[in-house]
C-alpha cells in the first residue's frame, strides 16, 4: 500500500511540475496585422538602422522622397517650425516620420499590436525603464530605440505600443 501511495505522490509532483513548465511564448505580433514585425532577425535589423518591412532605415541617408517611392504621399503634414512630421496609415496602423529642417528624417514611430512578453523575449533586458512600467527604453551609441504601451489597445490588440526609433546622425 505504501508503494502504491508514493507512487501516486510522484506522479503527481510530475504532473504539477509538467503544468508549471509553460514557457510558450504568445505571438500578437503577426504580418497580417503589423509593418514592423518583432523577431529575432529584425530586433538586431532594429539595432543596425533598418526598420525591416518599411522603407524607414538609419543605416543610410534616407529623405521623403524615398518613403513616398513606396508608401505614396502622407495622409497628414504637421508643421513645427522647424521640424515636420509626416503622418502614415499603413494596414491600420499610424506611423510618424519627423524630418528637421535639413532634410533628414531622424524620428519614426510606429504602432505595432505586440504584448511586453514579446518585446523583452526579442528585444532583451532595457537598458532604462523598468519591465512593469509602460516605456521599455534600448540605447547605444547611436541610437535609441523605445516602446512605449498606449493606456487602450487598439481593436483586436491584446496590447497596443508606439515603437520609436531615433538614431542620432554621424554628422553631429
Amino acid at each position: 500500500m505504501k508503494k502504491i501511495t508514493w507512487i501516486g505522490f510522484f506522479m503527481l509532483i510530475i504532473v504539477v511540475l509538467a503544468g508549471c513548465n509553460d514557457d510558450t511564448l504568445e505571438i500578437t505580433n503577426t504580418p497580417d496585422t503589423n509593418i514592423f514585425v518583432l523577431t529575432e532577425e529584425s530586433a538586431s535589423d532594429l539595432r543596425n538602422g533598418i526598420i525591416t518591412g518599411t522603407p524607414l532605415r538609419r543605416d543610410l541617408r534616407l529623405e521623403l522622397e524615398d518613403v513616398k517611392k513606396v508608401w505614396g504621399e502622407p495622409v497628414q503634414v504637421y508643421d513645427h517650425e522647424d521640424i515636420q512630421t509626416y503622418e502614415y496609415i499603413i494596414k491600420d496602423r499610424k506611423i510618424l516620420i519627423d524630418e528637421e529642417e535639413t532634410g533628414l528624417l531622424y524620428i519614426f514611430t510606429l504602432e505595432m499590436g505586440i504584448t511586453r512578453e514579446e518585446i523583452l523575449h526579442y528585444m532583451g533586458e532595457p537598458t532604462e525603464g523598468k519591465e512593469t512600467g509602460k516605456t521599455l527604453v534600448y540605447h547605444d551609441t547611436d541610437y535609441r530605440i523605445a516602446f512605449r504601451k498606449r493606456n487602450e489597445p487598439k481593436a483586436g490588440d491584446k496590447e497596443t505600443w508606439d515603437l520609436i526609433y531615433y538614431h542620432f546622425p554621424k554628422e553631429y
